[in-house]
């Protein structure tokens, strides 16, 4: 057995789950984790990071090259994650946000890895050039990978362009963003490929201060803002306000 299997094993065997449970856990078959643990093959760097997240403690650099301690996973740790790999149904979400959980015990950059992968669906490179940072020093990299303690310039412009709450990433504290803009990913492509159909100009983005806000009616008399194109007539309202409501609703 390699150190990389030993350190998996060590790390299924701390989560209190069988091999079975843990695979599904991270969303992978069960052989992939067997491989793994016979040395056959390492976990990809998606799966790597979907363990980050789910444990807290668990590093990039303690799994994938055995820098650092290892790390030691707690009861309250194990419920929460359990908690997570439950069917969403049984949790009270908005959108991808999972309320029904004890954010406190994820680490800062945990939490920051659930926004990047889980909420926004975008790629370190991509999220780092929406947020205006620039090189390896300056990259979401350092953040989600604890190298530097978040500032309150970078909270502020993540709560800016994504809406995303200072106190969610800095304590755990809810909610985890503002509603509007964490609902949007698939959304969006949905909206596109409706103005590409009816040749109308692309989506705006949903933080496009010259966007349209219409008010979007849904069940139990809540209500949504979009951002939607101007040229939008009564006609494509009606059709799209169902496409949005099936998302939100």
């Amino acid at each position: 057995m390699d150190l990389f299997s030993k350190r998996l094993l060590y790390l299924i065997q701390s989560s209190g789950l069988n091999q079975s449970g843990f695979s599904r856990a991270i969303g992978t078959a069960s052989q992939n984790i067997n491989a793994a643990l016979k040395g056959r093959r390492e976990l990809s760097d998606e799966l790597i990071d979907k363990i980050c997240l789910l444990w807290p403690g668990v590093t990039y650099e303690w799994l994938k090259r055995g820098n650092g301690e290892p790390p030691i996973l707690n009861d309250k740790h194990i419920v929460e994650v359990k908690k997570l790999m439950e069917p969403r149904a049984e949790y009270k979400t908005t959108g991808n946000q999972v309320k029904d959980i004890d954010w406190t015990v994820f680490d800062i950059g945990q939490r920051l890895l659930y926004v990047r992968k889980q909420l926004l669906n975008k790629s370190v490179a991509v999220l780092s050039k929406e947020l205006g940072l620039t090189g390896k020093e300056m990259s979401y990299y350092v953040y989600e990978y604890n190298r530097v303690k978040p500032e309150k310039e970078f909270l502020n412009r993540l709560q800016q362009v994504f809406g995303i709450n200072p106190d969610f990433i800095m304590k755990g504290a809810l909610p985890i963003a503002d509603e509007r803009q964490t609902i949007y990913p698939k959304l969006q492509e949905e909206l596109n490929n409706f103005y590409e159909a009816t040749s109308k100009t692309k989506a705006p983005s949903q933080t496009d201060p010259e966007a349209n806000i219409f008010t979007i009616p849904l069940k139990g008399n809540r209500k949504a803002e979009i951002s939607l194109p101007f040229d939008l007539n009564d006609d494509d309202l009606t059709r799209i306000i169902p496409i949005i409501q099936a998302f939100i609703n």
